[in-house]
């Protein structure tokens, strides 16, 4: 089931226990144009998403119903199983010195690889 963005925010407001119109307050905006951002009427601007996920206490990927999982080369990749992803996450602590010696032991093997 896709969950729309305007059901997003209607579930975000309601979990704060809010009404549109405290919404729109807090926001600077009229009723009318919350009313519109649930019934998918209209699309908040990116600067009124950020501040509507400070004000829910979410993210703006949660707000626009982005999964968990990432998108890579047209495959989907459940990061918390992905052993890749692992290793991804290990080389994105290390200090740039490591990283660099890492890439090019990454390209050195895929060169080998391709000389096979």
């Amino acid at each position: 089931m896709i969950i729309m963005l305007g059901d997003n925010i209607r579930e975000n407001r309601e979990k704060l226990g809010i009404n549109q119109v405290e919404l729109a307050k807090l926001m600077g905006v009229s009723k009318q144009t919350v009313s519109n951002w649930e019934n998918d009427n209209r699309i908040p601007p990116t600067q009124t998403l950020d501040k509507l996920a400070d004000i829910f206490n979410v993210t703006t990927d949660s707000l626009l119903g982005r999964s968990e999982d990432l998108k890579l080369d047209n495959t989907y990749i459940d990061i918390e199983n992905d052993e890749d992803y692992a290793v991804a996450k290990e080389i994105s602590k290390l200090d740039v010195e490591d990283k660099e010696f890492i890439k090019q032991m990454i390209k050195k093997l895929n060169k080998n690889k391709q000389e096979k």
